[in-house]
């Protein structure tokens, strides 16, 4: 039966397809209703190259040729920035961990030392050598604001890059922070110029809101960031994924499931997630809409249908048109099948971000935009920073399984990544 209302559906939506524009169309061999999702939502532009030394001089290359995504060559500068004399330099051996530590109460725990850790490895002990608060200038922190600007987003678009530049501001002078897009493009390297970040930034909102839209490569850019933007040496690399995650259904598929994956972008979900383990990154994600997943069926499909004819409206917006009428006969049509979409996705996304010791925060409506950004760097600068050197020696491209609990009190939570894998970049 189900088989049945999904080819029904594909027919349907087939059928109200040839007069669209092409150029809104990316994706081609995916279950029908994820054709049309992604085909009337997103809206591509060119991408940029950046060579600004670090990372490749071709950023994300191998993901824009799977997805042909047109390139410009266009150089940015990187002004240099004076080095804290108290910042450690990080041994590539040196494991770095960061946790946050709450109470029964769900409220953040501060004051804690080195004493008041336990830190083990596989069952073993570790030793600890350092622990930071999450603020502090001795471990420099390298961030990614990685924003989708697809046509999903874009009534979020312009009230999330205004949070991002407060964001900007708060980072220490020690810090470096780099723009990503999903269009696998590198809009800033790392710098800690915080005028061109939010110069970079407002010009990423005005494309966006003249109607000039991503691509929704989105796990395709992250992969290139943790692949050619961190290195082993990145003492404390964070990615703000601000996404909805809809290139899901391109990924590789690895498990049997409702929905079948295209295998366009060249990897799967499990290679992202090993990934992270590798460079040990930490990943806050941003998701805009309301979290579907406790809500009843009814619930679920009313909010996907009104988070798409938004959508539709801001599209509409941008380019100073009517609402496409067909368009609108798609939502209707396949309204069942886009609510389960947009649940697998916010799954993914969510599944992602625990599983590095970060958390997805829901953008309800534009107005909160300020307030996820606000809780994530909060949480950023109330963590600990907790750094050992592994007892166990060995090299091998095994994962390692870590578990920190604050000594004399079981009824505290520790919040942070639980396992990782030896970067193999590492000496």
């Amino acid at each position: 039966m189900k088989e049945n209302l999904l080819r029904t559906n594909r027919l349907r939506l087939i059928e109200l397809r040839s007069p669209l524009s092409m150029t809104v169309c990316r994706m081609a061999a995916i279950i029908a209703a994820a054709i049309f999702l992604q085909a009337f939502l997103i809206l591509g532009v060119p991408a940029q190259s950046s060579e600004n030394g670090r990372g490749t001089d071709e950023f994300g290359a191998v993901y824009r040729q799977k997805g042909r995504i047109k390139e410009r060559n266009g150089k940015e500068t990187q002004l240099p920035v004076a080095a804290d004399p108290d910042a450690i330099t990080v041994e590539t051996n040196l494991v770095l961990n960061v946790v946050t530590v709450l109470d029964k109460d769900g409220v953040v725990v501060k004051g804690l030392s080195k004493d008041d850790f336990i830190v083990t490895e596989d069952g073993g002990q570790q030793q600890l050598e350092l622990v930071h608060p999450g603020d502090s200038t001795v471990v420099p922190r390298s961030i990614v604001l990685l924003i989708d600007y697809s046509g999903s987003q874009l009534p979020y678009i312009e009230n999330s890059i205004e949070a991002a530049k407060i964001l900007v501001d708060q980072i220490n002078p020690n810090d470096r922070m780099a723009i990503v897009t999903d269009n696998i493009e590198l809009l800033q390297n790392f710098t800690g110029d915080k005028d061109l970040l939010k110069e970079k930034l407002e010009n990423l909102k005005r494309s966006a809101l003249k109607g000039k839209f991503g691509l929704s490569r989105q796990y395709s850019a992250l992969m290139s960031v943790m692949q050619e933007l961190f290195t082993a040496s990145d003492s404390r690399p964070i990615v703000i994924f601000q996404t909805d995650g809809d290139e899901l259904f391109d990924l590789k598929q690895t498990k049997k499931g409702e929905f079948k994956m295209s295998g366009k972008s060249g990897f799967s979900f499990s290679d992202i997630e090993r990934l992270t383990q590798t460079t040990r990154s930490t990943i806050y994600a941003i998701t805009p809409g309301q979290r579907i997943g406790n809500l009843t069926t009814e619930e679920k499909e009313r909010h996907a249908q009104n988070f798409l004819i938004q959508g539709e409206e801001a599209y509409a917006k941008a380019l100073n048109t009517k609402i496409n009428s067909r368009r609108l006969l798609i939502i209707d049509a396949s309204v069942k099948a886009f609510a389960r979409y947009f649940e697998e996705q916010q799954m993914a996304v969510e599944t992602l971000a625990k599983s590095t010791g970060g958390w997805t925060e829901y953008v309800e409506d534009p107005a909160s935009a300020r307030i996820a950004y606000d809780r994530i760097m909060r949480s950023i600068n109330s963590g600990y920073v907790l750094g050992y050197y592994p007892s166990d020696e060995s090299r091998g491209p095994r994962t390692r399984k870590i578990s920190v609990i604050v000594r004399g009190h079981p009824e505290y939570k520790v919040v942070g990544r639980d396992s990782y894998i030896l970067d193999p970049r590492s000496k």
